[in-house]
């Protein structure tokens, strides 16, 4: 799926059912996924796939009223987890008898649905406390972690290689397993090597 078509499913579902009162209106979750979703070359994302006709809304009966009490709306329509976080920042709570249940898988798979095996949801505000499913995006593992401050993030980002050669289409070559490495440099090592390795002519 292009960036465009998982940006026009997350906006059209979104968009349903959303009041202002809600902290989700039109404006406000569609200036989110527009600016906060981060951006990459190699986008593996999944429109909400909802199992339930009733689209998620703050307060929704759906969870009780001990999970709402938690939740502080901000104006930028997140669904801030007031109560106890694990050391990501992720909120987390006992519910149904099983202690440590995460808060905003809980509020996913109740107001809208079950993710799919081997796929997994991020936030696409980038806070980890927010429990608002509008908030949430279905992706790959490895997309989930091309967005994140983590090495491999900040590789996928960069545009050049640390000698500073671009990496375009003409200098870039992708490995077998998917690294970014640079035509220049590999050309270069070869070289040395070449050189090193070359016999010597005899006087």
């Amino acid at each position: 799926m292009t960036t465009a078509a998982c940006l026009d499913a997350a906006l059209t579902y979104a968009t349903r059912g959303c009041s202002v009162g809600s902290a989700c209106s039109t404006i406000d979750v569609a200036a989110t996924v527009e600016a906060a979703r981060p951006r990459d070359t190699r986008k593996e994302c999944f429109p909400m796939h909802p199992q339930s006709t009733t689209p998620p809304m703050f307060g929704d009966p759906r969870l009780p009223s001990r999970f709402w009490n938690k939740v502080e709306v901000t104006a930028d329509g997140c669904w801030l987890w007031r109560a106890a976080h694990n050391e990501r920042g992720y909120g987390n709570l006992s519910f149904g008898g099983k202690p440590g249940v995460s808060a905003y898988r809980l509020a996913y798979n109740t107001l809208v649905g079950s993710v799919p095996d081997g796929l997994e949801l991020d936030h696409i505000c980038r806070a980890p406390a927010c429990v608002n499913p509008h908030h949430l995006e279905i992706v790959t593992h490895r997309e989930n972690i091309l967005r994140g401050n983590t090495t491999p993030a900040k590789h996928a980002a960069a545009t050049h290689c640390r000698n500073g050669h671009p990496f375009d289409l003409f200098n870039t070559h992708y490995t077998p397993q998917g690294k970014r490495t640079c035509r220049i440099c590999m050309q270069k090592r070869l070289d040395t090597y070449m050189r090193r390795t070359r016999p010597k002519a005899s006087k």
